[in-house]
């Protein structure tokens, strides 16, 4: 009798870990399926960025992305059919900054961008932002939201 108790603990542990699994699943891969939010980005075409504020923003209500690399703010749409993505030219502030150099390679890497990809690495979830070749042009972490944001 023991054991027939034990069995049903056992199987009950497991519907319950099955069930919440399930019920995160289509959270989580419904937010992997959407082109969204902050990303920090870490790598242009390979190479770090020399500081941590360059960042791109993605809201899929508006299709419109906002990119700054250090210095001037930019803005423009974008369109996403699956992994492809196209990005409009954007607009933006034009302000001479002593760091212009890396915002010129940060804007005109985004030119090549054709397709979008999400990686989990060890240090969180990456978007990936690829050529038509399918080389990583821009890599970028969602950085976690501090309190001085």
């Amino acid at each position: 009798m023991y054991q027939n108790r034990r069995f049903a603990h056992i199987g009950l542990l497991i519907s319950l870990m099955c069930g919440l699994t399930a019920c995160a699943r289509p959270a989580l891969s419904h937010q992997l399926s959407t082109l969204s939010g902050t990303w920090q980005v870490t790598k242009l075409t390979g190479e770090p960025t020399p500081d941590n504020q360059s960042r791109l923003d993605f809201n899929p209500a508006t299709h419109q992305y906002h990119a700054y690399f250090g210095c001037n703010h930019f803005t423009g749409h974008y369109a996403v059919d699956q992994h492809k993505l196209t990005l409009a030219r954007p607009a933006g502030t034009m302000m001479m900054c002593d760091n212009i150099e890396d915002e010129r390679t940060g804007m005109g890497t985004l030119e090549f961008v054709r397709q979008w990809r999400f990686m989990h690495e060890t240090d969180g979830l990456h978007l990936q932002l690829l050529d038509e070749q399918g080389h990583v042009r821009i890599d970028a972490i969602n950085p976690p939201v501090s309190s001085s944001e």
